[in-house]
């Protein structure tokens, strides 16, 4: 993992988003979770399983697709690009 563009991304300011399904999220008890906290465990997971193989990476995948078109952040777009193509490298969309 990248520690500064980790840094970066972490510091930066993010509007507040709110996806029209949030409050069917709520009423089912889902738990909102803290970007960078979320991001890392996702990373984590990918980094254990292998590329291709977490879960947690495709949720955070489809996360990126939609928050990214509302409130774009290059930093974060570059790196959702670059482990994209990682991916793509490997074989796995």
């Amino acid at each position: 993992m990248n520690t500064s563009l980790d840094n970066s991304i972490q510091g930066a300011q993010l509007p507040n988003f709110q996806h029209p399904s949030h409050a069917l999220l709520q009423e089912n008890n889902f738990t909102q979770y803290d970007y960078g906290r979320y991001r890392l465990r996702c990373l984590k997971e990918r980094h254990r399983y292998g590329i291709g193989r977490s879960q947690e990476m495709n949720t955070l995948y489809r996360f990126w697709s939609f928050f990214l078109r509302e409130a774009f952040n290059k930093k974060m777009y570059d790196e959702f690009r670059s482990l994209a193509n990682e991916d793509a490298g490997f074989n796995y969309r």
